[in-house]
């Protein structure tokens, strides 16, 4: 078993020597990185190449400008790096996560557990299990983060827990289908987006407890307009798949 992991970089120089003795930790663990990066300039290139030697790749993004209607790109980011994987490499499962480590890559560990013992098509790192822990995350984000998820868990399923966390990992065969998918919204919603494309693939679905660290790093640039943009295009997925429930 051989884990791919995609890693969306945007000037993200000082984290690069983070990661890398990150995943030094990792013993027993065979993986490859692609760092899909749409930096302005070369320096996070530069850092990567000074760190690391082997088994990894630098996608070089076009990054657009973050618009009313965008809210974010790491998503697109994101399936750049799921399709290079795809078609450069032969890993299984394949995952994504944030660069400054707001996941924590020990969570791997069970992770590839639940593969190797479950089969499953999908694992989900949640912050809402028993042994979940959530550090230093505002209350305000905490509790609209779990209103979010409550809000899912009523109109698509109960089965998992954590409808807002993207640290995902699929199996080679899922994340083979989801990329073929339409994304209607270039944004976070797109993480509600795929989870609903997996329940109607009836993919088996497995949530572990997981460490979510909250860097601030993103908190700033957060507007009040985003979040009703954000909240439009939730609902209109939502409503959207109750209806395709309900005429099909």
């Amino acid at each position: 078993m051989r884990l791919g992991i995609v890693i969306p970089t945007y000037n993200e120089k000082k984290n690069i020597k983070k990661i890398f003795q990150s995943f030094k930790k990792l013993k027993g663990i065979k993986y490859f990185i692609c760092f899909v990066d749409g930096s302005p300039t070369n320096e996070t290139q530069r850092e990567i190449k000074k760190y690391f030697k082997k088994n990894f790749a630098i996608v070089r993004e076009r990054k657009k400008e973050i618009g009313f209607f965008t809210l974010s790109t790491r998503c697109a980011a994101s399936f750049l790096g799921f399709k290079w994987i795809l078609k450069n490499t032969k890993c299984n499962p394949i995952v994504d996560m944030d660069a400054d480590l707001s996941s924590n890559p020990l969570d791997i560990y069970k992770a590839l557990k639940i593969f190797d013992l479950k089969k499953v098509d999908l694992v989900i790192a949640s912050k809402y299990l028993k042994k979940s822990k959530i550090v230093g995350r505002k209350l305000l984000r905490t509790f609209c983060s779990f209103i979010y998820s409550k809000c899912c868990k009523i109109f698509i399923s109960n089965k998992i827990s954590d409808y807002s966390n993207g640290y995902r990992f699929f199996s080679r065969k899922a994340l083979k289908d989801l990329v073929k998918i339409e994304k209607k919204y270039n944004s976070p919603s797109q993480h509600l987006e795929n989870l609903i494309f997996c329940f109607e693939k009836q993919y088996k679905i497995y949530e572990i407890p997981a460490t979510y660290i909250d860097t601030g790093k993103d908190s700033g640039s957060i507007k009040i307009g985003h979040l009703f943009i954000f909240a439009y295009q939730i609902f209109e997925i939502l409503i959207r798949y109750k209806l395709k429930k309900l005429f099909h």
